[in-house]
C-alpha cells in the first residue's frame, strides 16, 4: 500500500514570505549603501572645505618664529595649532 501525502498549502505561503524577507533584505542593504556613500560624500565635501579656510602661510611677526600645524580628523574636524 503506498501512502501519498497531500501538499500543505501553509507551505507554499511560508515560501512566499521568505521571498519578501530576502527582497526585503537585499532593499535595505541597498539603501543602507547609498546612504553610506552619500555621507561620505558629504563628509569628503566638508573636509575640503574647510582645508580651503585653513591659512597657506604662517603669520609674519617681527621678532617671532611661527610654525603652524594643521591635523585633520578622520571624521569630522580638525585642528590647527600655532606655535610661537
Amino acid at each position: 500500500m503506498l501512502l501519498t501525502v497531500a501538499p500543505d498549502p501553509r507551505d507554499e505561503r511560508i515560501e512566499e514570505l521568505e521571498d519578501q524577507v530576502e527582497d526585503t533584505q537585499r532593499r535595505l542593504q541597498e539603501t543602507q549603501a547609498q546612504l553610506i556613500a552619500e555621507l561620505e560624500k558629504e563628509l569628503q565635501t566638508a573636509h575640503e572645505m574647510q582645508m580651503a579656510l585653513m591659512p597657506q602661510h604662517s603669520p609674519q611677526i617681527e621678532g617671532l618664529e611661527i610654525a603652524g600645524r594643521c591635523i585633520p580628523a578622520n571624521h569630522g574636524g580638525l585642528l590647527l595649532r600655532w606655535n610661537y
